[in-house]
């Protein structure tokens, strides 16, 4: 009987040994790739910094050539992490939300508006040199 319980006892450290070793390989696949994470998150951050890097500085260029208007344009319905300051107008970037169930014409930009407005007039096809002069823009 000792020698069986001996075997038992063999048998069950050999068990726990193989646990043990399975575990830390998983512990180690984890932490390969936590890492891999890690990098990669580092490297996106980098990538949504930029834009907005991008958008600061145009901020203080425009600032700094004395402009003036509006101000910068939120994006996504989200207000930006550090907004342009008032008064700085932002050229060549006008955002228009994505449509959804009960959005009115109103929150689009002014240029948009007058275009909408045009559009319903129009007896026939209305080609964009027409719904332009129709809406007043220079072209």
């Amino acid at each position: 009987m000792w020698v069986e319980e001996a075997t038992l006892m063999g048998s069950l450290i050999g068990e726990l040994e193989a646990r043990e070793a399975a575990a830390r390989a998983r512990v180690e696949a984890l932490k390969a790739e936590l890492a891999r994470l890690t990098a990669r998150l580092e490297d996106e951050r980098e990538a949504w910094s930029r834009p907005r890097i991008a958008r600061e500085t145009v901020a203080e260029v425009i600032m700094d050539l004395g402009g003036s208007g509006a101000t910068a344009p939120v994006v996504g319905g989200a207000e930006p992490e550090n907004p342009v300051h008032p008064g700085v107008r932002v050229v060549g970037a006008i955002t228009v939300p994505h449509w959804r169930q009960g959005l009115s014409a109103a929150v689009l930009p002014d240029v948009y508006r007058d275009i909408i407005e045009v559009l319903p007039t129009s007896r026939s096809r209305c080609r964009p040199s027409r719904s332009c002069r129709g809406s007043g823009c220079p072209r």
